[in-house]
C-alpha cells in the first residue's frame, strides 16, 4: 500500500520529492525497501535493532538437486553471514561517530547528535538480489539510538543525517 501511494505521489499527481522517509514498520520490509531502490527512489528508513544486514557482500544461489527423487529447488539461499544491526553497533567505540548538527529547533538551537555510517547489503530471497545501503547509526546525548538505511550511496554523512533527521518535520506537520 505505501509502495503504490508513493508511485501515485510520484508518477500521477506529479509531487516533486527527492527522498521518502519511514518507520521501522515499512523498513523491516525488505521487499518494499527492494521495489523502492528498483523505482531510482531514494529512501531513508528505520529499522528496528534486530534488523539483518550483511557486512560484506552476501551471494544468492538456488541449490543444486542432488537426488533424481523431489522437486527441483526453487527457493534462493544465502551464502554470507548476516548480523544485527544492533550487533554493529556494539562493537563500535565512541570515536567511530561524528558528531553532526541535525537541525536548529524553532527556539534557534542547534540540536546536535552523533552518526555512524557505514555500506552494508541487504538480500532480497524472494527477488534473488543484493543490495547495497548505507547503514546509519544515530546515538542522542540522552542515549537513544537510532538505525536506519539509505540507498542513496553518494550522499555525504552530513547529507545522509540531513535526510534521517527530516521526518521529525513530516510527523509534526501531521499533529
Amino acid at each position: 500500500l505505501a509502495y503504490d501511494m508513493i508511485l501515485h505521489a510520484r508518477n500521477t499527481l506529479k509531487v516533486p520529492f527527492k527522498w521518502v522517509n519511514f518507520d521501522s514498520f515499512y523498513g523491516r520490509d525488505q521487499s518494499f525497501l527492494y521495489q523502492l531502490d528498483k523505482q531510482q527512489i531514494t529512501f531513508v528508513g528505520d529499522v528496528p535493532k534486530d534488523a539483518t544486514v550483511y557486512i560484506k557482500k552476501p551471494i544468492l544461489y538456488i541449490p543444486e538437486k542432488k537426488t533424481t527423487r523431489g522437486r527441483t529447488h526453487t527457493r534462493y539461499q544465502i551464502k554470507g553471514k548476516s548480523t544485527q544491526v544492533e550487533q554493529i553497533m556494539r562493537s563500535l567505540c565512541n570515536t567511530d561517530f561524528t558528531k553532526l548538527t541535525v537541525r536548529i529547533t524553532k527556539e534557534g538551537k542547534p540540536i546536535k547528535t552523533a552518526y555512524y555510517v557505514r555500506t552494508v547489503y541487504l538480500a532480497i530471497k524472494e527477488q534473488g538480489t543484493v543490495i547495497e545501503v548505507k547503514l546509519l547509526i544515530r546515538k542522542d546525548e540522552d542515549g537513544t539510538v537510532r538505525y536506519a538505511l539509505c540507498n542513496n550511496l553518494k550522499a555525504s554523512k552530513h547529507r545522509l543525517a540531513f535526510m534521517h533527521s527530516q521526518r521529525y518535520f513530516i510527523e509534526r506537520s501531521f499533529q
